[in-house]
């Protein structure tokens, strides 16, 4: 009982130092140099993907279709369609640049 104190005590004070931060951190902006940050003129492309269903209980799985990303993805596209699906979006490959 009295570790589960401590150790309970030791978590809340570690809270409420923040882990040693200040609190205040410093973005900076990448310099022209910095390819790290470097991506799409329009930002990460979006694909789409949709998981369909043999029912309304979306519990077995019947197919499944991507789209939205460039050739040089690998895209799924397998099964059937059904009128019973989710749909999730993902962002897509990029080749890295130099």
């Amino acid at each position: 009982m009295r570790r589960l104190l401590v150790s309970m005590l030791a978590m809340v004070a570690i809270h409420a130092a923040g882990c040693g931060g200040t609190g205040e951190e410093e973005l900076s902006t990448p310099s022209e140099t910095d390819k790290t940050q470097a991506g799409p003129v329009d930002g990460p492309r979006q694909g789409t993907r949709k998981t369909y269903f043999s029912d309304a209980s979306l519990t077995t799985v019947v197919g499944q279709r991507e789209s939205g990303c460039p050739p040089s993805t690998s895209m799924i596209n397998w099964g059937v369609t059904s009128s019973y699906f989710e749909t999730m979006t993902f962002f897509c490959y990029q080749e890295p640049q130099e």
